[in-house]
């Protein structure tokens, strides 16, 4: 009987004939899954090595580019990928592009280049672009290590990192990576040309960064706050723009200086709610004050409040009393404080910035006016209607209705009459060039429930015996004036005001028979002898977002150069 006809099993056989077939498939799917997951982990482990070496060379490069070394190197291994070093080229940019725009639309460009040291294995690269490391995969690019970006919406430091070379290495073993400082760092903001602070006539500033990894620089710029992100994927680029904190102030002082506070003899300070009614109706003793320097108080000045300052509160002479608590690291011993003296620390309260406020509101109502329209009421007169001068007025009153209105003058003549109709909205004035001048017993009122906001770039005088919002239930929220002058505001002899100043830059001063209602915020702030200041509660409770402003004041751009090179 053969074989193929026998009916009895070769269990011998057909067990060696299955295990030979086991193990060659298993041979075959080893050498089809197996081989190319371990060469995935295999190069997957050298792209990491390669990221630490690189985050390590960065703090390194620092060292040359930012720092007082003049040469810096490492060791890497290639672990069979390639390291280049990459001078910005035109068939490979990468830069770094500041653009500042300024009121009439003409942009300011800054262009510094970057260039880069890569590491290539596969479809995966590890580089050193910009002061940053950067690692990109097919699906993108993250980042590693951040530049050495600031930006806190006041101030913006960037020191921009220009690497030149072009040496390469490739295959396996180790290799030398070694920068050097190339000349000495540039100063490309601020400079002779360019200048700190930031003009005013700035309105806009953005960075465009070109890269291959521009989607990681996007990530990076997004954590950061008060940036708008803009990616641009088929450029290769992505473009951050600068914004600003919104532009506000805090009325819970009566009076609040970045300087010194001083009250003379008998001056006094109390306070009251127009929400609730008029000063008789509603006095109350919260004339608090707060100075991020000195308080001084004369003989008999009476503080219906509490007082806060940064260095001291002084007595001048005697019988001062504060009838709320003292906040301060030195307080006079022989001042009468019924709240309690309290020797401690006090934050610096800052009063804020109004010059690019300002600006952005000339720049504003100088494009787009309402001056030519019947709202102005034949009030204005000059070239385009910018004057505000009463002597030229058909008779001693006249009235202004809601808009916005851009003067280079603004002046008030002796007993003239000025009615702000707010009635339909908000008045709102911009004055630049020359000093806004009430004189003496002029009147300025306001009808209506919206506010006068009268923003100015010169000096404010209100003479003798002029009022200012007299009506309307002694509403401080209705006249607001926001200055970003350093000259003297002053509030002359028996002149009442009702309304706010905010001048940060300014020394405030009533003088003899002044009345004032509402709030003072300034650099310095002086209560002349029996003058009285009475803060509008109220005003705590108002809104007090002022405008965006463009509020970038200081940049800080520097370009250093370094070459590279591998070997």
């Amino acid at each position: 009987m053969t074989f193929l006809r026998s009916d009895k099993a070769e269990a011998e056989v057909v067990g060696h004939m299955i295990i030979l077939g086991l193990t060659l498939t298993g041979i075959a799917m080893i050498m089809l899954v197996g081989v190319p997951t371990i060469n995935s982990m295999e190069e997957m482990a050298k792209v990491r090595n390669a990221e630490q070496m690189y985050t390590v060379f960065d703090s390194r490069a620092s060292k040359v580019a930012l720092g007082d070394a003049p040469v810096q190197v490492i060791k890497l291994d290639t672990a069979g990928g390639r390291i280049d070093v990459v001078s910005n080229l035109s068939s490979d940019e990468s830069y770094v592009l500041f653009e500042l725009k300024n009121i009439t639309g003409t942009t300011t460009n800054i262009k510094i280049p970057m260039g880069k040291i890569t590491y290539m294995m596969g479809d995966r690269e590890v580089a050193y672009e910009g002061g940053g490391v950067w690692s990109k995969y097919p699906e993108g690019s993250v980042m590693l290590s951040p530049p050495e970006f600031n930006y806190n919406g006041f101030t913006m430091t960037f020191p921009v990192i220009n690497i030149s070379g072009s040496s390469s290495v490739a295959g396996k073993g180790g290799t030398s990576l070694k920068i050097e400082k190339k000349g000495v760092p540039q100063m490309i903001y601020p400079n002779a040309t360019f200048q700190n602070p930031v003009s005013e006539n700035i309105t806009q500033i953005s960075i465009t960064i070109k890269s291959e990894y521009y989607d990681a620089w996007a990530d990076y710029f997004r954590s950061k706050t008060l940036v708008k992100v803009n990616p641009v994927p088929d450029e290769k680029k992505v473009t951050v723009t600068l914004e600003t904190l919104p532009v506000a102030m805090n009325f819970s002082f009566g009076a609040l200086a970045s300087g010194e506070i001083e009250l003379k003899k008998r001056a006094t300070t109390d306070s009251y709610n127009s929400s609730i009614g008029n000063y008789s109706v509603s006095k109350s003793g919260n004339g608090s004050i707060r100075a991020t320097r000195k308080i001084k108080l004369k003989s008999d000045a009476v503080i219906n409040g509490s007082a806060w300052s940064g260095e001291e509160i002084e007595e001048d002479g005697s019988n001062a009393l504060i009838t709320g608590a003292a906040y301060a690291p030195v307080i006079d011993s022989s001042l009468d404080v019924l709240g309690g003296k309290h020797i401690q620390s006090v934050e610096g309260w800052t009063v804020g910035s109004t010059t690019y406020l300002v600006q952005s509101k000339v720049n504003e109502y100088k494009s787009e006016n309402n001056n030519t329209n019947a709202s102005s009421g034949d009030c204005l007169s000059g070239t385009n209607n910018t004057k505000l001068d009463s002597s030229e007025w058909a008779s001693d009153e006249c009235t202004i209705s809601s808009g916005n209105y851009y003067l280079t003058e603004f002046d008030i003549d002796n007993d003239d009459i000025l009615r702000f109709d707010t009635s339909g909205g908000e008045v709102r004035i911009a004055v630049e060039i020359n000093d806004v001048d009430i004189q003496n017993r002029a009147n300025i009122t306001v009808a209506g429930n919206r506010p006068v906001k009268l923003y100015i770039k010169k000096d404010l005088d209100i003479h003798n015996d002029a009022q200012i919002n007299p009506t309307n239930n002694d509403n401080s929220e209705l006249f607001q004036v926001i200055s970003s002058s350093d000259d003297d505001i002053v509030l002359h002899d028996d002149s009442y005001f009702c309304g706010f100043i905010w001048a940060p830059e300014a020394k405030i001063s009533v003088k003899n028979g002044a009345q004032v209602y509402g709030a003072m915020v300034g650099d310095q702030f002086e209560l002349d002898e029996d003058q009285q200041m009475h803060y509008d509660e109220s005003l705590q409770d108002i809104d007090t977002y002022l405008g965006p402003g463009m509020a970038v004041r200081y940049l800080y751009i520097t370009r250093y150069d370094v070459t590279a090179s591998v070997s």
